[in-house]
């Protein structure tokens, strides 16, 4: 009987624990799931100099993170793509399909290229940073609600 219920015990112990890294493990992959950001700039991570993108009109910059796929727009491009991250911080970026392959507007052949680039994050509630070559990284404002 003693056994029976120490055996019942660790299987409830188990399985608690089992849950509980697999909800931790998928908050981690998905911190950035269903949110969306507006460009704010470049920034020179060895100066801290921050320059606005270059727009067309009224159009900004976006990125929308859905569930390991990505939206954005730049001045006249659209693309999507794929993101992979993990709970260190690091991010990698795939631009997969986009509107317009090469185009003198706005700063979108910056921005594009930056993305491809992209090999860690810093998030907060209203800011994403993601960094590409070197210290250099693109600050993100936050749009719309949402808690993650």
């Amino acid at each position: 009987m003693k056994v029976e219920k120490k055996f019942v015990l660790f299987l409830l112990v188990s399985v608690c624990l089992f849950c509980s890294c697999e909800d931790n493990e998928s908050n981690n992959e998905n911190i950035l799931t269903n949110t969306q950001w507006r460009l704010e700039g470049f920034v020179n991570g060895n100066t801290g100099k921050m320059t606005p993108p270059l727009r067309e009109g009224n159009l900004y910059y976006t990125l929308y993170f859905d569930r390991n796929t990505l939206i954005g727009m730049g001045a006249v491009n659209t693309f999507k793509g794929k993101y992979t991250i993990d709970n260190t911080a690091n991010l990698a970026m795939q631009i997969i399909q986009q509107s317009h392959e090469q185009s003198g507007k706005g700063d979108d052949q910056k921005y594009i290229s930056a993305l491809k680039s992209v090999r860690s994050y810093k998030k907060t509630t209203s800011v994403l940073s993601l960094y590409y070559e070197g210290n250099n990284f693109m600050k993100f404002k936050r749009m719309g609600n949402g808690n993650n």
